[in-house]
């Protein structure tokens, strides 16, 4: 495609031209198929056959996957606003609370039964992921505080002789954590938020068939049956050794590698469980 000689336009045409407007070119009478164009507003171009280019919008575009992706970064990132702000006197069972009832969508018109299962999926989710090694090597706030507190009185029963009571009791909180990932997917509206931690809830599914199934040996072995006992601290560690081979989402944290859920309190209950056996 190229342009016809373009004739000097006079004086009142010059006046009335459009601002990014350059005068259509003229097509030559020897036919040559020449073919101008009239860079306009409203459309990219306007080729003098009538044919209209709509105008790129790749900045429109850009900016409402820029405006979305703010929308999801700022809802996810009202507990760490806490936290940021004063993290001695950090009350994280409110900041989760709060951060779990916003992303179940609570508020008027929600349906309390809906909403609330999804908030106690959120809770016992963002349990296995409580650590801060702020001040020093150790850290100051513990890992999985809610599960470590259910796996020490599991402990206390255990040994005081009530090793049924002890399986008993901490099973429906198992069944909660098995049960987290597929409620968080389906319960949460922010599919921003369901995306970024999907490396954590496909781990936390394994960890939680290995957590279930490292029940169900000990009660096995409770009932004298050995060889299923084995068998199902076996299904066990496999399911463990396939959730450490989940990685982060590239580029998306920092640092990158494994991802950990309850790291040095579940994994610990389950090997040592497999050990005692």
């Amino acid at each position: 495609m190229r342009c016809a000689p373009v004739r000097p336009p006079a004086p009142q045409a010059r006046r009335s031209r459009r601002p990014g407007t350059c005068p259509e070119p003229v097509t030559s009478a020897e036919g040559d198929g020449a073919v101008g164009i009239d860079l306009g507003l409203g459309h990219f171009a306007v080729l003098s056959d009538g044919t209209k280019i709509d105008a790129p919008r790749f900045l429109r575009r850009a900016e409402k996957k820029l405006k979305r992706a703010q929308q999801a970064f700022s809802r996810k990132a009202k507990g760490g606003a806490a936290f940021a702000w004063n993290d001695t006197g950090y009350d994280a069972p409110r900041a989760w609370e709060a951060a779990a009832r916003h992303l179940a969508g609570d508020g008027p018109g929600a349906h309390p039964a809906r909403t609330d299962g999804t908030v106690r999926s959120l809770l016992a989710f963002f349990d296995t992921q409580h650590l801060a090694p702020t001040f020093g090597a150790e850290p100051w706030q513990p890992q999985a505080p809610e599960l470590a507190a259910r796996l020490d009185r599991f402990h206390t029963a255990w040994e005081a002789g009530r090793e049924r009571a002890a399986l008993r009791e901490l099973r429906p909180y198992a069944r909660l954590l098995a049960a987290a990932p597929e409620r968080i997917r389906s319960g949460v509206a922010d599919r921003g938020f369901v995306a970024d931690c999907g490396p954590w809830l496909g781990a936390l599914s394994l960890w939680e068939c290995s957590f279930e199934r490292t029940l169900d040996a000990l009660g096995a072995r409770l009932d004298g049956h050995d060889a299923r006992a084995a068998r199902w601290f076996a299904e066990a560690a496999a399911d463990a050794r396939r959730a450490g081979e989940i990685h982060t989402i590239p580029g998306e944290t920092r640092p990158e590698g494994p991802v950990r859920v309850a790291d040095g309190v579940l994994d610990t209950f389950i090997t040592e469980a497999a050990e005692g056996a």
